[in-house]
């Protein structure tokens, strides 16, 4: 177990290191899509005096969005393109 806890510090350490970190604001109407099996993801703290915070979460099966990608590649020749 030690040399998990080691291995999970260090981990964890990297988590916090500025090189390892991507922050941007959201505009209103804009929204962010990743493959939440590859990202670590995280939210900043919130002053909720500043104004006002709307959360949603939703998750599409990675078999229906592959498959999506698939028909629209093979019904959509720019696709192909490019």
């Amino acid at each position: 177990m030690q040399d998990y806890y080691h291995a999970f510090r260090l981990v964890m350490a990297g988590t916090r290191d500025p090189a390892n970190i991507i922050s941007f604001k959201l505009s209103k109407g804009e929204m962010v899509v990743f493959d939440n099996r590859r990202v670590l993801h995280g939210r900043t703290a919130f002053d909720p005096s500043t104004g006002h915070r709307l959360l949603v979460g939703f998750y599409v099966d990675r078999g229906e969005c592959d498959s999506r990608i698939r028909t629209l590649t093979r019904d959509w020749p720019a696709a192909r393109a490019g």
